[in-house]
């Protein structure tokens, strides 16, 4: 804040993290959240992650049904925040 106050030069770097909603280490985040919040929200949490599926459809084909074993459900309220909440501990810098 001082740099930009004092009109100076201030570096940043910004990270583009490729498809990181979908690559949530989901067992990793249980085990931050079950950690963090009392049984009955975990539990809640917890189904909403766990045993989700997809299939594929190409013209009149479909795939299999195939378990989804990483990520956060896109265009939900909760995906940005768990994604948050899995990131929250990584570390920093120790410089300011």
């Amino acid at each position: 804040m001082e740099s930009l106050e004092g009109k100076a030069y201030c570096a940043s770097a910004f990270l583009d993290i490729s498809q990181a909603f979908d690559r949530v280490w989901q067992e990793g985040l249980l085990f931050k959240l079950k950690n963090a919040l009392p049984d009955h929200l975990y539990g809640i949490l917890k189904s909403f992650l766990q045993q989700r599926h997809f299939i594929v459809q190409q013209g009149e084909a479909l795939s299999d049904l195939c378990p989804i074993k990483a990520g956060v459900p896109q265009s939900s309220v909760l995906g940005p925040i768990l994604y948050l909440l899995f990131t929250a501990d990584l570390p920093t810098s120790e410089n300011p």
